[in-house]
């Protein structure tokens, strides 16, 4: 398949070059991989160019599903009959820039873009922006829950818990050292093993009461710290509240040794991760 689009893609003259993104351009492809395309097009030949190759791709296999994503890079997901997904973007010779040879393998490249291309990327850190982003949402959803389990909205809290590993998830994906993450279908080569077993030990619990109160429960014995216990432990001033204005997570918390402080002594897997971060 990648054969066959390259030699029918070479054919127009608009397209000045094309790769292999994704795992393939990794080179760490295998037979359950999307076929990831970049396509560079000068800005003025990219009007309409979805429509030629949705029909191009078509002819070659049953188009089933189609999406196109807005610009400014104009992607385009497919699924064929036999259940092959390929993905193509389209770029202009600028916007490749920020790609490197070790996450690209040239199909054609007529004015030679890809010995330009650094071999690879430094990984930058952590998203400061991100990671608030994170904070911000789990507590948002965290704080939702009794309301969930209070009105007896079991399958929904259920889901919101779902929801939070997710986040966890995510969260780690923050501190792999790579550039280049590659997409959400290889956890395993993604993350380390720790990272695994820290994902894997928050159980998705039955909707059920009794399940869902065993997971996070309310209960004054468990000692679990309230919004405004947070802010007071990561606050220099000592003010005490029971709210949590928006902003003050990313003022407040990010380098601060004192809130994973405080969750270490309550809540040792959710200081796991936090702790990652401190």
């Amino acid at each position: 398949m990648q054969a066959a689009i390259s030699e029918r893609l070479e054919r127009d003259t608009r397209i000045e070059a094309l790769f292999l993104g994704g795992s393939f351009g990794r080179g760490a492809g295998d037979r359950f991989s999307d076929i990831d395309l970049v396509a560079v097009v000068p800005p003025e030949h990219q009007e309409g160019g979805s429509v030629d190759w949705k029909a191009l791709l078509g002819a070659m296999s049953p188009v089933v599903s189609w999406h196109e994503f807005p610009r400014p890079a104009l992607i385009t997901n497919a699924v064929t009959r036999d259940w092959q997904r390929i993905d193509l973007m389209v770029v202009d010779g600028h916007a490749l820039q920020v790609r490197s040879r070790d996450s690209l393998k040239p199909l054609f490249d007529r004015p030679g873009l890809y010995a330009n291309l650094p071999e690879t990327r430094t990984w930058p850190g952590p998203s400061k922006a991100r990671v608030e982003g994170l904070i911000k949402e789990f507590i948002r959803i965290f704080g939702l829950l009794p309301v969930a389990v209070g009105r007896g909205e079991f399958l929904l809290r259920q889901a919101g818990v779902g929801l939070l590993r997710g986040m966890l998830a995510d969260l780690l994906r923050e501190e792999v050292e790579r550039a280049d993450k590659g997409g959400m279908l290889n956890w395993t080569k993604l993350y380390s093993p720790e990272q695994l077993a820290l994902i894997a030990s928050v159980s998705a619990p039955q909707p059920t009461r009794e399940a869902l109160s065993r997971l996070i429960s309310p209960a004054p014995a468990r000692s679990f710290p309230m919004p405004g216990d947070w802010l007071n432990a990561s606050t220099s001033r000592g003010r005490k509240t029971s709210r949590m204005p928006h902003g003050v997570i990313s003022s407040a918390s990010w380098a601060s040794p004192s809130l994973p402080t405080y969750l270490r002594r309550e809540e040792p897997v959710a200081a796991e991760a936090v702790a990652r971060i401190a």
